[in-house]
């Protein structure tokens, strides 16, 4: 489904979350990123805990190379919910970031919390 399905269904409910969520990742999957940030933020003031929404642009802010901001939205409170994904993103990030040290530390948190996963590191 495009962005203009999802435009649709915020036309009847402009604080739908779920549409917000879903057309970022139509704009995501187009590679217009600032806008599907834009729509993140949104999605976020609707609903300040949402962690979908802070994982997503996270996600996004790392593909513009905005490392510090992802890594913002992975330290965010709400992520909680998923500890390993938190620990592997923030791993990922601060590898961009050259914190060696930091990556390390995550990583080894990710491997703790699924054992399965180390093959990947």
């Amino acid at each position: 489904m495009g962005p203009w399905n999802y435009n649709r269904a915020l036309e009847i409910n402009p604080k739908s979350t779920y549409a917000l969520m879903n057309r970022s990742n139509a704009k995501i999957v187009k590679g217009d990123i600032k806008a599907a940030i834009k729509d993140l933020n949104e999605a976020i003031i609707i609903r300040p805990h949402y962690a979908g929404a802070y994982l997503n642009r996270g996600l996004a802010r790392f593909e513009l190379e905005d490392y510090a901001s992802a890594l913002r939205d992975y330290d965010h409170d709400s992520l909680t919910f998923d500890p390993y994904q938190r620990s592997d993103n923030r791993g990922i990030v601060k590898h961009k970031l050259e914190d060696y040290e930091g990556r390390d530390t995550d990583y080894d948190m990710a491997i703790q919390l699924n054992p399965e996963m180390a093959r990947v590191f």
